[in-house]
C-alpha cells in the first residue's frame, strides 16, 4: 500500500475552499471597499496629486517585474494559476462593466489607468508559467556534462545494458510502501566506483519522477566550489526544487539556511519576504519540513559520487545529511563506496570511530556490487553465445561452462559495459584461433591480464619455460628468448648442459611484478600457475582465491601444460605446437586404432603426463560431433596395458562405477543405465579380443569385499561371465603379456581364498592350458622375490587348489620339453618348505628366465 500522501483530491477541494472564501470576504468587504477607492480618487484629484499617485504605483510596478525576474529560478507550482485567473477576470469586470469603479486614469482623454500597469507583471507571471508548463525541464546542471556522453553513465532505459530496471521498480515498490509521514530516512545505494551507481540513480530518479508523487532533489557535492560551500550550495538547490511545487519554498530554505549561520546574503531576501507577507512561517527546520509536507509530495534527495570525494568534503556532505535528518516524508539516497568513503574520512578525521562512519546514517543499503557482477556475467554469456561456434573440439556448451566456473574471478575487475566489452573484444580476436587446444577458463584469465596489465602478459609470453619436471620458472635471460636465439621448441628443449636452472622460483617471479602497473596481476599469475614453485612465498588475498577449485586437476589443455603453453600465443614460433594439435586432434577424433597407437607410442615415453591428463579430461567431456565414446575408451586401454600405467587402470575402474553413470546421465551423455552398459559392452568386447589381460585386471575388482562401499554398472555374475572369456582369451594369447600379470590374474582367479564365482569354469581353463603349454605355463605360476641378496621362488597358492582339483604334478613335470625348465619345477615342488632360497650370482640382464633361475639353482647346488 502507497503510504505516500498524495494530494491530487484534497488539494482540490483546499483550492476550492479558498476560491471560496476569498469570494465571501470579497462579498461582505465590497460594499466598504468601493467608497473608500472613490474618495481617494476624489482626494487625488482636488489635490492635484494623481501624478504623484501614478509615478508610486509605477515605482511598484516596476519593483515587481524586477523582483520577479530576480526570481525567475523559482519555479511556479500550478496552484498559483487559479488565483492568477480569478484576480484577472475579477479586475477586468470592474474595469470594463462598471463605471462606478475609478481606476485612476492617466489622463481623462485617454482609456488607460494607473491601476492597469499592474497587469504588466501579471502578464510576466502568466507567460512564465505557461512557458514552464509547455516546454520540458531542462536536465540537471550537476549530471554529467553532454560532452562526456561517452563515458557518462546511462540516462535513460534504452541504454540499460545492464537491466537496472527490475532492480530499479523493486526499490521504487519499497519506497512507496515506507510510511515517513512523520520522519526521514536514508538510503545507500553502494558498490566500488565506476560500477554504475549514477546510472542506476538516473534510472530511478526517472520512475519515480514518472510517479507523480515525488520531488526529486539532485545533488552532486562535487560541483560545489569548495568544501565550505557545499551546504550552501545543496540549501540554493533545494530551493530551487521546491519551489516548482510550493511557491516561495525558496524563501523558506534561505531563512532555514540563515538560521544555521550559512547564507549571509539571503538577508535581503527575509527582507523582502517579511515586507510582502507571503509567508507566514519561521525561518526554522519545522518550517522547511511543513514545506515539504504541503507539496503533498514525497523529497527524495540524491546525494552523488561520495567516493570521489576529499576528507573535507565528504564530511561537510555527511554534516549535511545529518541537519537535514529530521525533514517529513524525506528520502536521502546516497550513492558511495562505503568502503572507500570510510577509510577516506578516517584518514582526514585520524580516528578509528569502530563503527563506518556512513553506517550511522545510512538505514538501509542497497547493494550493487552483487547485482552488476551477475549481470555482466549473463551479458558476457550474450557475447560468447553471438560470436562462440561449436569447435572441432571444444563445443559453445563448454565455452560457456567453463566462464560460469571463471566468472567470479574476471568480473570483479572489470564493473562496467564499457570495461566487459573491451574486454571481451580483446579475448575474442585471439579465441578463435586457438579454441580447439586451451582450456577456456585458463584463457579467460590470461586475457583479463593481458588487458589489465601487458607488461606482465608479455612477461608471461616470452620468459616462462619449463624444467624437465614440468615445472615453470621465469627465464631473466633474453638471450633464451624464442625471438632472439631459436624457436620456442628450441629455447624449452635445451640440453641439460645448456639449460639456466632457476636458482630461487618465486624471487624470479618476484624481479618481474615489482613492474607490474596492477596490483591484481599477481593473483592472475597464481590462478594460473597454482602450487608451482614460482607462485610460494606470495601473500595473496585470501578472499582472491577462495574457492578457486582448480588447483590440482590440470587439464590436458591448461596453461601450466609445457605441451599446451604456446597455444595461448598463436604469434609465438613454436615448431612443435602444429604437430602437438595434429596429435591431439586425433587422439580425440580419430577411430583408426592403429594410427592412434603410432601417436601413443611416440608421444608416450616424453608427455607421460599430458597423455594421461587428455585422456581424464576426455572421459568427463560430453559427447562431442562425431564422438565414438567407445573408440575413446579402447584408446585409453590400449596405453593402459602396453605401459601398465596404474593412473590409467584406475581411470578405466572409475568408468565401471555407478558414480561415473551418474555423472555422464547428469551432463547428459547418457539416458540411463541401460544406454551406459551398452557403451560398456563395446568397449569389453574389443577389450576382451585385445586387451585380456587388462579386462580381467580391471573386473577383478567387481565382487571384491574390499571395495564393497562402491557399486558397479556390472553385477557378480556379469562380471564373472566376462572374466571368464578374458581369461580364455589371455591363455591363448600368453605370449605378448608379462607373466607376472597374467600369474597374478591366474591366481587371484584360482587361489583357495578367491571370490571368483565361476572358479570351477576357470580351472578347467587354466588346467586345460597347463597341458597344452607344459612349459611356457611354470613361469607365470612362480612367484619370484629378491630380499637381502637372496631369491626366493616357490609355486603360487593357486597351484595348490588346481591339484586339490585333480591336477597331477607329476603328469605336469613328466610332460615339459626342456630340461632346464624341467629341472626347475622339480626342485621347487621337492622343496620341503614349499619355497626355494639361493644365492644372487648376477643381476637379471634379459635372458630366458629359464636359463637364469638354472643358473642360479646350480650356483647353488640344487641341481
Amino acid at each position: 500500500m502507497n503510504k505516500t500522501p498524495t494530494t491530487s483530491i484534497q488539494a482540490f477541494f483546499k483550492h476550492l475552499f479558498t476560491v471560496c472564501l476569498i469570494g465571501v470576504v470579497y462579498i461582505l468587504t465590497q460594499a466598504l471597499l468601493f467608497p473608500i477607492l472613490t474618495k481617494l480618487h476624489d482626494y487625488l484629484l482636488v489635490n492635484d496629486l494623481m501624478l504623484w499617485f501614478g509615478g508610486m504605483i509605477s515605482l511598484i510596478v516596476f519593483y515587481l517585474i524586477y523582483w520577479i525576474w530576480a526570481h525567475k529560478e523559482t519555479y511556479l507550482p500550478s496552484s498559483i494559476l487559479p488565483g492568477l485567473l480569478l484576480i484577472a477576470v475579477l479586475y477586468l469586470y470592474y474595469r470594463l462593466f462598471s463605471p462606478s469603479c475609478h481606476f485612476w486614469l492617466i489622463d481623462a482623454g485617454y482609456p488607460v489607468a494607473w491601476a492597469d500597469l499592474f497587469l504588466l507583471p501579471w502578464l510576466y507571471i502568466l507567460l512564465r508559467y505557461v512557458k514552464i508548463r509547455c516546454t520540458r525541464e531542462e536536465k540537471d546542471e550537476t549530471k554529467v556534462p553532454s560532452s562526456q556522453i561517452l563515458n557518462r553513465a546511462i540516462e535513460s532505459a534504452k541504454e540499460d545494458e545492464l537491466d537496472f530496471k527490475p532492480k530499479v521498480d523493486e526499490l521504487v515498490q519499497e519506497l512507496k510502501e515506507l510510511d515517513l509521514r512523520e520522519q526521514s530516512t536514508c538510503y545507500g545505494i553502494i558498490a566500488p566506483w565506476g560500477y554504475g551507481k549514477t546510472s542506476f540513480l538516473n534510472l530511478l530518479s526517472d520512475e519515480l519522477r514518472s510517479t507523480g508523487d515525488g520531488i526529486i532533489v539532485w545533488f552532486n557535492p562535487r560541483s560545489a566550489k569548495s568544501a565550505e560551500r557545499i551546504q550552501e550550495d545543496f540549501f540554493a538547490k533545494l530551493g530551487k526544487e521546491l519551489s516548482r511545487y510550493y511557491w516561495g519554498a525558496g524563501l523558506i530554505i534561505s531563512r532555514y539556511a540563515k538560521h544555521l549561520g550559512l547564507l549571509d546574503h539571503y538577508s535581503e531576501t527575509r527582507l523582502i519576504a517579511d515586507a510582502l507577507r507571503l509567508f507566514q512561517t519561521k525561518g526554522n527546520k519545522e518550517a522547511v519540513s511543513n514545506a515539504i509536507e504541503k507539496t503533498g509530495k514525497r523529497l527524495y534527495i540524491i546525494l552523488d559520487d561520495l567516493d570521489r570525494l576529499t576528507g573535507a568534503e565528504l564530511l561537510e556532505t555527511i554534516k549535511l545529511i545529518d541537519l537535514n535528518a529530521s525533514f517529513k516524508n524525506t528520502v536521502f539516497l546516497v550513492a558511495c563506496d562505503k568502503k572507500y568513503a570510510n577509510d577516506v574520512l578516517q584518514a582526514h578525521l585520524g580516528s578509528n570511530p569502530g563503527q563506518g562512519y556512513l553506517d550511522k546514517y545510512i538505514t538501509r543499503e542497497i547493494d550493487l556490487l552483487g547485482y552488476i557482477n551477475e549481470k555482466l556475467t549473463f551479458m558476457m554469456v550474450r557475447y560468447l553465445q553471438a560470436q562462440i561456434t561449436d569447435g572441432i573440439l571444444v563445443s559453445k556448451k563448454e565455452v560457456l561452462q567453463e566462464w560460469y566456473g571463471i566468472a567470479n574471478y574476471i568480473i570483479p575487475h572489470l564493473g562496467t559495459c564499457r570495461e566487459l566489452k573491451r574486454y571481451f573484444n580483446l579475448f575474442i580476436s585471439d579465441f578463435r584461433e586457438v579454441q580447439d587446444f586451451i582450456d577456456p577458463a585458463d584463457f579467460f584469465i590470461l586475457t583479463l591480464l593481458k588487458y589489465k596489465d601487458k607488461g606482465v602478459y608479455n612477461m608471461l609470453k616470452y620468459r616462462v619455460r619449463f624444467l624437465e619436471d614440468g615445472e615453470p620458472f621465469v627465464n631473466l635471460r633474453p638471450e633464451n628468448w624464442y625471438y632472439r636465439k631459436c624457436s620456442y621448441s628450441e629455447a624449452n628443449s635445451l640440453n641439460p648442459g645448456r639449460r639456466v636452472y632457476p636458482q630461487s622460483f618465486s624471487e624470479q617471479l618476484l624481479s618481474i611484478l615489482q613492474g607490474a602497473h596492477w596490483e591484481g596481476a599477481t593473483v592472475l599469475l597464481w590462478l594460473l600457475f597454482p602450487n608451482s614453485k614460482m607462485m610460494k612465498g606470495f601473500q595473496l588475498p585470501p578472499a582472491a582465491i577462495a574457492g578457486y577449485g582448480r588447483t590440482y586437476r590440470v587439464p590436458y589443455s591448461a596453461i601450466r601444460n609445457s605441451n599446451s603453453f604456446s597455444s595461448y600465443f598463436p604469434d609465438l614460433g613454436d615448431r612443435d605446437r602444429d604437430l602437438w594439435h595434429q596429435d591431439v586432434l586425433s587422439l580425440r577424433k580419430s577411430r583408426d586404432r592403429e594410427a592412434v597407437q603410432k601417436i601413443l607410442d611416440r608421444r608416450y615415453p616424453l608427455d607421460r603426463d599430458a597423455i594421461v591428463n587428455l585422456w581424464v579430461d576426455l572421459t568427463l567431456l560430453e559427447f562431442y560431433r562425431d564422438d565414438d565414446r567407445a573408440t575413446t575408451i579402447m584408446h585409453i586401454a590400449y596405453a593402459a596395458d602396453k605401459y601398465n600405467d596404474l593412473e590409467l587402470r584406475e581411470l578405466l575402474i572409475e568408468l565401471l562405477t555407478d558414480g561415473r553413470l551418474h555423472a555422464y546421465e547428469t551432463i547428459r551423455i547418457i539416458s540411463g543405465s541401460g544406454e551406459y552398459k551398452r557403451l560398456m559392452n563395446r568397449v569389453f568386447d574389443c577389450m576382451i579380443s585385445d586387451h585380456p589381460l587388462l579386462a580381467c585386471e580391471l573386473l577383478s575388482v567387481i565382487g571384491d569385499p574390499s571395495n564393497q562401499d562402491k557399486e558397479y554398472v556390472y553385477g557378480k555374475k556379469e562380471a564373472s561371465v566376462l572374466m571368464l572369456q578374458a581369461l580364455e582369451s589371455c591363455l591363448a594369447k600368453y605370449y605378448d603379456y608379462e607373466v607376472g600379470r597374467l600369474g597374478e590374474v591366474i591366481n587371484g582367479l584360482l587361489m583357495k581364498e578367491a571370490y571368483f564365482i565361476l572358479k570351477e569354469e576357470a580351472f578347467s581353463l587354466v588346467v586345460g592350458w597347463i597341458q597344452m603349454h607344459p612349459t611356457d605355463s611354470i613361469w607365470p605360476l612362480l612367484s619370484i622375490s629378491q630380499e637381502n641378496g637372496k631369491l626366493k621362488i616357490w609355486l603360487r597358492s593357486c597351484v595348490d587348489a588346481m591339484i586339490d582339483r585333480g591336477l597331477s604334478m607329476d603328469n605336469w613335470i613328466s610332460s615339459i620339453e626342456g630340461l632346464e625348465s624341467k629341472a626347475i619345477l622339480q626342485v621347487i615342488t621337492s622343496s620341503e618348505n614349499g619355497f626355494v632360497e639361493c644365492s644372487l650370482t648376477k643381476s637379471y640382464s634379459g635372458q630366458m628366465l629359464s636359463s637364469y633361475l638354472y643358473d642360479a639353482f646350480a650356483h647353488e647346488g640344487l641341481i
